[in-house]
């Protein structure tokens, strides 16, 4: 049986369209269902929602029109099958929603065209082949690859023993520390399995062959001493250009329909730059060394809710910073809260930059998300989608912003996430190199 629902007064503005009383499911922020009082085709489909940890009875705001928004790829490598699961997910849910319902579903997507996967994977690429044009004589190779080698692995014990430092028992750093551990001791033995590799390669007279061995190790050597170097904006986008056309070519042969909408990042850089400006003059966000902050005390104060999607997780942990953050690191004292998080970074040598008002930059992750579907579908949206594992602090993350900009008191009315594919028990990344790849999949497949 369902709990209990607590009935809250109406928090910031709410689109038209919505039941001015909100419902609050456990420990879930109240949550305002579309009004059935209007022209709403209501079938009686029950769908499960993050915002209330509940299957909730699917409402479209207006009349038999779905607008949707799904978190699309990080274009930096090749798409792996658990990618295949949530697009076909997606699929499926849209073509009940159209075939069999009979709403008119808008789906849009995006592209994430810049991001610090992209950027560093294009940096280590074009490195790596300017190493190789060099033809430098194979036991020059070969000493750069064994002290790139010693590195890396030194790199990957000094991280062990962080994983191993003991942590207080009990909440969730104690199992997320244990996830992270399992899935570093994957990466050494992938690094085991690498050094055999690169021994193998070591043995013959091909210092080309050598190189791409040891790639990975190899390229951040190369990075830590001359990434610098590496700044011309047409590299990082014909990567992502190459990559976008590959998952492209996935969707495609899975079958999954294109959506009504693909944007991208790198499209709507002045529009992001507006948003943010947007957030500052609302006194929600703020300037530091020439970043933008979410300031999520004053965004609290303000009476917004936050995180919603998960609510225990007041302030992200260490290890969940560093994934919204990437390679941003603030300095100390730089910002206000320690969950304040970064909505345009300074970018530093070797990354593309942007202007604008606080100097040469970049977008931080979140704001992507906000900013794009806020151009199309506005202050208010029926479905938001993406990956499980996106639910915080992305998805929190770009809740709050879009409602900090359009102040709003619900800027998604219901929010599905689709799970992860694992192997071995450790989920399927190309981190981990536990993947397989869509074209392999069907490839086994006979298609």
């Amino acid at each position: 049986a369902s709990p209990p629902l607590v009935f809250w007064a109406m928090a910031p503005a709410l689109a038209s369209g919505l039941c001015s009383n909100g419902a609050c499911r456990g420990t879930h922020p109240a949550w305002f269902a579309p009004d059935r009082s209007g022209d709403q085709r209501v079938t009686g489909l029950r769908v499960y929602n993050s915002l209330t940890g509940e299957k909730e009875l699917f409402v479209p705001r207006e009349g038999n029109r779905v607008t949707w928004y799904t978190c699309g790829p990080t274009v930096y490598d090749v798409c792996h099958m658990g990618h295949a699961r949530a697009y076909l997910t997606m699929d499926i849910i849209r073509r009940i929603l159209e075939d069999y319902l009979g709403y008119e579903v808008f789906l849009q997507v995006n592209v994430t065209d810049i991001d610090d996967k992209i950027i560093k994977r294009a940096r280590l690429n074009r490195l790596l082949d300017d190493f190789i044009a060099q033809n430098l004589p194979v036991d020059e190779v070969r000493a750069q690859v064994e002290a790139a080698m010693a590195a890396f692995e030194g790199k990957l014990k000094e991280k062990l023993l962080l994983l191993e430092r003991p942590i207080a028992a009990g909440g969730r750093e104690e199992d997320e520390r244990t996830e992270l551990l399992k899935q570093h001791l994957q990466k050494m033995s992938n690094f085991a399995a690498l050094r055999s590799a690169v021994t193998q390669a070591s043995a013959t007279p091909d210092g080309e062959a050598l190189a791409r061995a040891a790639a990975e190790p190899l390229s951040e050597a190369l990075d830590r001493e001359r990434g610098a170097s590496v700044t011309d904006h047409s590299i990082f986008d014909a990567h992502a250009r190459r990559f976008e056309a590959s998952w492209m070519e996935d969707m495609e042969a899975l079958g999954v329909k294109p959506p009504d909408a693909l944007t991208r990042v790198t499209e709507y850089v002045p529009e992001i730059v507006s948003f943010i400006e947007g957030i500052v003059a609302r006194g929600l966000a703020y300037e530091s060394a020439g970043s933008i902050y979410m300031d999520l005390a004053a965004f609290r104060r303000a009476g917004h809710a936050y995180p919603k999607l998960q609510p225990t997780k007041g302030v992200a942990t260490a290890a969940e910073m560093e994934e919204s953050e990437g390679s941003h690191t603030a300095g100390v004292g730089e910002k206000k809260g320690a969950g304040d998080f970064a909505l345009w970074k300074t970018s530093k040598a070797g990354e593309p930059a942007w202007a604008s008002p606080w100097g040469e930059g970049r977008p931080g992750w979140h704001i992507e998300c906000s900013v794009m579907a806020s151009e199309l579908l506005g202050d208010n949206m029926d479905v938001h989608a993406g990956g499980v594992d996106l639910q915080f602090p992305h998805h929190d993350n770009e809740l709050c912003q879009a409602e900090a900009f359009h102040g709003c008191g619900q800027w998604v009315n219901y929010f599905f996430h689709f799970g992860h594919l694992h192997i071995k028990g450790l989920k399927m990344a190309k981190s981990l190199k536990n993947f397989i790849t869509i074209r392999q999949a069907l490839s086994n497949a006979g298609r």
